[in-house]
């Protein structure tokens, strides 16, 4: 298939439905905060699962927020914390990670006896590969272990309102197994910590992954799958991007008095909506439940 390149502009329709939709998931956690028994009308999300607006509302996030994340804000260690998260991103298995001290410590045979009564050790939100050979826990403490001995030296690099968003998924995405998505998801829990809470691309910069490829390709020539994450098109599609975080500043497209976006909420609801348009105008599907 041609891919096609992102120099159309969004379709007016299209980029109201763009922030309906999220406006709609928006109102639908506000709904249920408030109690109310009926959440939604609409189709795909009464019957499929998705994600909040603000990856801060998403139950994993919020769990590491108040556990790993706050409690080392300001220390070093929380660069190789985030990373643990990530990579063991269910809840059960944080937790035991987390009684054994390994976030302030790691010891990757501990790690290993710790996670190894525990299934599965990852949840299904995202796929987690693993070395060849090994189980899941043991291929996942082998790939903790191995950023675990370059920490330090990564850590004495940042220099906190001057390191980038980017610069820090260049690092991650150094090492085997960790690839363009798990490197923006640490760098995404980094972003609320000393290390880059005032980077200076908060504002400008994301990693548009397969998912976000997919929302603009609909958003720009109406078809899914045209546009691909690849190095000739990365620009382009953070350019557009960039243009929807300006649409997010407009009362007609996200009410200002609601929390407001950043540029990893461009990217984060870029996949939902493609989602939703697979689910709503294709007849695809998608996790049964709602979160």
């Amino acid at each position: 298939m041609r891919v096609m390149p992102i120099d159309r502009g969004f379709h007016p329709d299209l980029l109201l439905e763009f922030f309906e939709t999220a406006q709609e998931r928006y109102l639908i956690r506000q709904r249920k905060l408030a109690g109310e028994a009926h959440l939604t009308d609409d189709y795909a999300y009464q019957n499929y699962r998705f994600c909040n607006v603000h990856r801060e509302h998403d139950r994993v996030t919020v769990w590491v927020r108040e556990n790993v994340r706050e409690p080392l804000r300001n220390d070093p260690r929380v660069f190789l914390a985030m990373c643990i998260c990530r990579w063991f991103n269910r809840i059960e298995t944080m937790q035991a990670l987390l009684d054994n001290g390994l976030f302030h410590k790691w010891d990757r045979e501990l790690a290993v006896k710790t996670v190894a009564d525990i299934k599965p050790v990852t949840n299904a939100a995202y796929v987690i590969h693993s070395p060849y050979g090994k189980t899941k826990g043991e291929g996942i403490c082998d790939i903790l272990d191995a950023i675990a001995q370059e920490s330090e030296r990564i850590t004495q690099s940042i220099v906190p309102g001057t390191t980038t968003l980017e610069d820090m998924w260049k690092m991650l995405y150094m090492f085997p197994s960790a690839g363009v998505f798990m490197s923006y998801e640490v760098v995404s829990d980094l972003r609320h910590t000393y290390i880059c809470e005032n980077a200076p691309d908060i504002m400008t910069w994301a990693s548009p992954g397969p998912g976000a490829c997919n929302g603009l390709s609909f958003l720009t020539v109406r078809e899914l799958g045209r546009i691909f994450p690849r190095p000739q098109t990365t620009n382009a599609a953070i350019y557009r991007m960039q243009e929807l975080l300006s649409y997010s500043r407009d009362d007609n497209y996200w009410p200002q008095e609601w929390e407001p976006w950043e540029m990893r909420e461009v990217e984060h609801w870029l996949c939902e909506y493609a989602k939703w348009v697979r689910i709503m105008r294709f007849g695809g599907r998608g996790k049964r439940g709602y979160p």
